[in-house]
């Protein structure tokens, strides 16, 4: 059984993205940083303040798409990945 280890990850210059019902984080070589928030969260009170550490916060964080928490079908199609 292998192990997922965020240090080597990011010494490979691997892009590990975590994403959460909150937010979604970048993991880069200083750290998690957070890039989205979801639509009427407190970054402060509903994030921050829960954490036993402070993520990297690299300007005002993009609003996560509304439609993933909508019931509906989002209707999205699948994009070739350009390596």
């Amino acid at each position: 059984m292998s192990l997922f280890s965020g240090r080597y990850a990011a010494r490979r210059g691997q892009k590990v993205v975590y994403i959460t019902e909150r937010c979604v984080f970048l993991l880069t070589s200083d750290g998690l940083e957070i890039t989205e928030i979801a639509p009427g969260i407190d970054l402060q009170k509903e994030i921050l303040d829960q954490m036993d550490f402070m993520p990297i916060i690299s300007g005002k964080p993009r609003l996560m798409d509304s439609r993933i928490f909508l019931p509906a079908v989002m209707e999205m199609k699948l994009s070739p990945v350009v390596v």
